[in-house]
């Protein structure tokens, strides 16, 4: 659980899962998954609401009671 954060990125335009040790390198993940939307950031003083990363176990969906479960928001 520990390596398991949540992300949403301009506001649900994307999200999803990603494992990472911290949040600072779940964050370099993804901004190199997503370099095309970041390029828009670079003039933008990277916008701090633009990329939200957050540990799973601190999601709404996060079940303690099911931890191999994890909830993926419908289809």
């Amino acid at each position: 659980m520990n390596n398991i954060y949540r992300y949403s990125i301009n506001d649900g335009a994307a999200g999803g899962i990603v494992f990472a040790d911290t949040i600072s390198n779940a964050r370099i993940i993804l901004k190199n998954k997503y370099k095309k939307d970041f390029e828009i950031l670079e003039n933008d003083d990277g916008n701090p609401d633009f990329l939200k990363v957050w540990k799973w176990a601190e999601d709404e969906y996060y079940d303690k009671d099911y931890l191999d479960v994890v909830e993926c928001y419908g289809l």
